[in-house]
């Protein structure tokens, strides 16, 4: 019995965190970092104060567990589309079918994650871990052009590069498809961006 109420235990505490990381994405995506307080957190989540600081012992840690989490799922994401496929070309659409699907279903978290690339991923709102999701998510990237380079698929060029084009395009693209203040990106025309984008690298 002592066993089975520990684990009732964990999993009301994992949903209760769950709750408390939902309202914190809203607030930071939409009033940001600083401007957002941990009594405002407790809030919306509709925690008492002391019982979300049993949960986390800060503001920061909430905010870098969020972080955390959601990169994680976008490369868990990114890894399952590339699985069993070894033609750059096809990595690519995958990569960029994955990146408008995930961030359309997390828009408040493109929000935030906008804001720490602007800023700089060195920053401290990146984890090591983050930083270290980052630069895998990166280096993946830089692996599929310069496969495609190396085997005449993509034109000869750096793959950091077509690495920079790429995520600099499709991110701007993302944020230019806002409707409006607080509002998330807008379903793009990623066939149509697709075909910009490989008119571009292919040879």
């Amino acid at each position: 019995m002592a066993g089975s109420a520990i684990t009732r235990r964990e999993r009301e505490r994992h949903r209760h965190r769950g709750e408390v990381l939902l309202a914190a994405e809203e607030l930071f995506s939409r009033r940001g970092y600083h401007e957002t307080s941990v009594q405002d957190i407790a809030r919306r989540a509709e925690f008492a104060v002391g019982t979300l600081y049993n949960m986390f012992e800060s503001k920061a840690a909430i905010y870098h567990e969020l972080i955390r989490i959601r990169a994680a799922e976008y490369m868990d994401r990114i890894k399952g589309e590339l699985k069993h496929i070894n033609d750059p070309v096809e990595q690519l659409e995958k990569i960029l079918w994955a990146k408008f699907e995930f961030f359309n279903s997390h828009r408040q978290f493109f929000t935030i994650f906008s804001r720490i690339l602007w800023e700089s991923p060195s920053n401290d709102y990146f984890t090591e871990e983050g930083r270290k999701t980052y630069t895998e998510y990166v280096s993946l990237l830089n692996d599929v052009f310069r496969a495609g380079v190396s085997s005449g698929r993509f034109v000869d060029a750096d793959p950091r590069l077509l690495t920079l084009f790429f995520e600099g395009i499709t991110r701007m693209i993302l944020a230019g498809n806002w409707p409006g203040p607080g509002d998330g990106p807008a379903d793009p025309d990623v066939e149509e961006i697709k075909r910009m984008i490989f008119r571009g690298v292919l040879a």
